[in-house]
C-alpha cells in the first residue's frame, strides 16, 4: 500500500497562525476558579467544545514549571471522564490556549486531568529532520543471536532497547497513556505484544478499520483536531491517536506528554479520524484511525511532540514473503517508523501477525526464516528454523534479536534500510535427531578423503542416514583432530567458543554474523591442535612461540589471546527440519603418502 502524503498549508491555516501567535506573545495568567473551554475530536473529524473550570496548580511539576489541574465537563465527559485519546486537546482561557489537556487518573468519579502549560510546549527544539533519532548504544552482545533460547533472551533485552518513556512531571497515579489503534493485526499477536505497549504508555485498541480514513487532504491540521503518530504502515495500520495543541506556521505542536520520550526522532504525523468512544468504567478510549501523511514529528519530550508540517519522515520498508502450511505464497509490505529503540518490537509484531493470522497460533508447529537486511555497511542474511510448541515465540524473537544487534552495537553503520523476510509454515513439528556418526576409520592420512555417515531419525517420521565428506589437502599438519557434528546453531556455539569474536567496526560485525548457521543445517568441523591466536577476531595458527608469549593465554573471553585448537576444515548439508543433537570424535591424521 503507497504513503498518501499531503503538503499544506492553505490561506485559511496562514490566518489561523498569524492569530495564535499575536496571542501567544504574553503568557495567560491562570488562577482557581477560571473558566474556559477546550477542543477534541469525539467523532469524525471536526473538534467539538467542552468546558473546562480551573482548579488550581500543581507547583513543581517540572523543574521550573507547573502543571494546571482542572476539571472538565460537557461532550459526554462527565459519563466517560478524561478519555484517552483527549491528550493534547488544548485548553483556553479567555479565548487564549494555556495548554494541553495531559494527564488524567483510572477509575474517576469525576473528568479531573492535568494540564501542561502551552509554554513548556512551545520551549521544545524545533527538530532537525537530517539528524533522525539518536543512535542506541550496544545493549545486546553477539552471543545472544545464538542463544538457545532466543525469546529469553529477547525478553531481557527489551528494556534495554524499548526503554519506557518518563511520565514527565506527573505525580503518582496520573496516567498519559494514548490509544494505539491497531488494524490488520492478529488478535493472537496483540495478546502477546499488547503488555509490552501497554508498560510503555500505550493502549492497544483493536476493531478499527485498515486503510486511510477519509480525511480530506483540502482541511489543515488545526488545534483541537486528531493526529496520529505512525508507528507501521502499508498492510497494517499501528498508530497513536491524539490531539494537535496548537498549529504555527510549518510547527505543530501535540499530546502535551511524552509519546516515547526519546528526544530527537522521526517518524511520521498523518491526520486521525475518531470512529466512536468506547466508555469504561476504568478509561474510555477513543476508537481512531490514521488519515494522510501530513508532516513527521522530529521531537518527543517531556512536554510532548513537536512536529513539522509538510516533511516526509523516512521509514524502513519491511517485505514479507509467507508461505502457508497449503503451499500457497502470500506478501505483505510494511513502513516501520525509523525508531532504533522500537524496530525490533515493530518488525517482530509484523511478523508474527503476517505467520498467525493465516495459519494456527498455538500447539505445535515448524517455522523456518530468511531474514535479508540492507545496511550501509552491506547486505546481511541470516536464517534459522524452529519446531515445537515454542517454533512462533523462537522465530520471532530471532528475528528480533537480530536486528536489535543491527541497531545497537558499539560499532556502528550496521542499522538497516530495508528489511525482506521469506517465512515458511508447517502445522506439524519437523525435527531430526542425530542418532549417530560414524566414520571409516580414525586415522586418517593428509590429502585424502574424510567419509562420514551421520544416522538422523525424524520425530514421527522415518530414519535417514546422511553421508558428508571433508576433503583434507595434502600440507594439513599431522597430528591429533577432532571432528564436532551436529546441528549447526549448536556447532555456532563451538566455533565461536574456538575463535572468540569482539567485533569492532561494522566490517566485523557483518562478517560475525555470517557465521551464524541454522539449526536445520547438517554441520561438521575438523579442529585441529595448533600453537595459534585469536587477535581482533581473526584465527592464526602456528605462530611462533616470540609472538604467541605476547598474547594472554585464551580464557575464553572475545580479546587477543592465544589459543590451542582452531577450526580447520568443514563441510554441511541442508535438510528439511530442525535438529538436535551433536557428537564429538577424535582422529590422528598422518603424513600423505609418498
Amino acid at each position: 500500500m503507497k504513503r498518501n502524503f499531503s503538503f499544506l498549508v492553505p490561506v485559511l491555516g496562514a490566518i489561523l497562525v498569524a492569530s495564535s501567535l499575536r496571542a501567544a506573545e504574553t503568557p495567560v495568567p491562570v488562577k482557581a476558579g477560571d473558566r474556559g473551554y477546550g477542543l477534541s475530536v469525539f467523532r469524525g473529524t471536526e473538534a467539538t467544545r467542552f468546558e473546562v473550570e480551573i482548579l488550581g496548580t500543581l507547583p513543581g511539576s517540572f523543574p521550573k514549571g507547573d502543571l494546571y489541574l482542572a476539571r472538565v465537563s460537557g461532550a459526554n465527559l462527565e459519563s466517560t471522564g478524561v478519555i484517552a485519546g483527549m491528550s493534547g486537546s488544548p485548553i483556553f482561557i479567555h479565548d487564549r490556549v494555556i495548554g494541553a489537556l495531559a494527564y488524567s487518573w483510572q477509575f474517576e468519579s469525576e473528568p479531573i486531568c492535568a494540564i501542561t502549560p502551552i509554554e513548556a510546549m512551545r520551549a521544545m527544539p524545533d527538530g532537525d529532520a537530517s539528524k533522525g533519532a539518536i543512535r542506541l548504544p550496544a545493549t545486546i552482545s553477539f552471543t545472544d543471536l545464538f542463544a538457545s533460547d532466543p525469546a529469553a533472551a529477547w525478553q531481557a533485552s527489551l528494556s534495554k532497547t524499548f526503554p519506557a518513556p518518563s511520565r514527565g512531571g506527573a505525580p503518582e497515579g496520573y496516567l498519559a497513556e494514548m490509544p494505539l489503534s491497531i488494524a490488520g493485526a492478529s488478535p493472537s499477536s496483540v495478546d502477546w505484544f499488547g503488555p509490552l505497549f501497554r508498560s510503555h504508555g500505550l493502549l492497544p485498541v483493536t476493531g478499527a478499520t485498515a486503510g486511510i480514513a477519509d480525511v480530506s487532504a483540502a482541511i489543515p491540521p488545526v488545534a483541537g483536531g486528531s493526529v496520529a503518530a505512525i508507528l507501521i504502515g502499508g498492510d497494517m495500520s499501528v498508530s497513536a491517536v491524539g490531539t494537535a495543541t496548537d498549529v504555527s506556521g510549518s510547527r505543530l505542536l501535540a499530546f502535551g506528554h511524552p509519546f516515547l520520550g526519546l528526544g530527537p526522532v522521526e517518524y511520521p504525523l498523518a491526520s486521525a479520524e475518531v470512529i466512536a468512544v468506547l466508555p469504561n468504567l476504568a478509561r474510555s478510549v477513543k476508537f481512531g484511525r490514521a488519515g494522510r501523511e501530513i508532516g513527521a514529528v522530529l521531537e518527543d519530550r517531556n512536554s510532548g511532540l513537536s512536529a513539522r508540517l509538510g516533511t516526509r519522515a523516512r521509514t524502513i520498508p519491511l517485505d514479507i514473503s509467507f508461505r502457508t502450511a497449503k503451499g500457497a505464497t502470500e506478501s505483505y509490505h510494511y513502513d516501520l517508523s525509523r525508531i532504533p529503540s522500537m524496530l525490533p518490537l515493530l518488525a517482530g509484531f509484523a511478523t508474527d501477525s503476517t505467520v498467525t493470522i493465516r495459519e494456527k497460533s498455538a500447539g505445535e508447529s515448524s517455522i523456518g526464516f530468511d531474514l535479508k537486511v540492507k545496511t550501509a555497511a552491506g547486505p546481511v542474511e541470516y536464517r534459522d528454523k524452529f519446531s515445537g510448541v515454542q517454533a512462533r515465540s523462537k522465530c520471532v524473537a530471532s528475528i528480533a534479536l537480530l536486528l536489535s544487534y543491527l541497531t545497537a552495537n558499539d560499532a556502528g553503520g550496521t542499522e538497516p534500510e530495508s528489511i525482506a523476510i521469506e517465512v515458511t509454515h508447517d502445522d506439524e513439528p519437523r525435527i531430526g535427531r542425530i542418532v549417530r556418526v560414524d566414520v571409516a576409520d580414525r586415522v586418517v592420512r593428509a590429502g585424502s578423503d574424510l567419509h562420514l555417515r551421520v544416522s538422523l531419525k525424524e520425530e514421527r517420521g522415518a530414519s535417514l542416514t546422511k553421508n558428508l565428506t571433508i576433503s583434507i589437502p595434502p600440507d594439513f599438519p599431522a597430528g591429533k583432530a577432532a571432528l564436532a557434528v551436529g546441528d549447526g546453531r549448536t556447532l555456532t556455539a563451538l566455533d565461536l567458543a574456538a575463535v572468540p569474536i569482539d567485533p569492532r567496526t561494522a566490517g566485523d560485525v557483518l562478517r560475525a554474523i555470517s557465521r551464524l548457521h541454522p539449526a536445520s543445517e547438517l554441520r561438521a568441523i575438523l579442529f585441529r591442535r595448533t600453537n595459534g591466536a585469536v587477535i581482533q577476531g581473526r584465527s592464526y595458527s602456528d605462530l611462533p612461540p616470540t609472538v604467541l608469549s605476547l598474547l594472554p593465554d585464551h580464557q575464553g573471553a572475545p580479546n587477543d589471546s592465544q589459543v590451542g585448537i582452531l577450526p580447520a576444515l568443514e563441510t554441511h548439508a541442508e535438510m528439511p527440519y530442525e535438529l538436535e543433537g551433536s557428537a564429538r570424535i577424535e582422529l590422528e591424521v598422518k603424513p600423505p603418502l609418498v
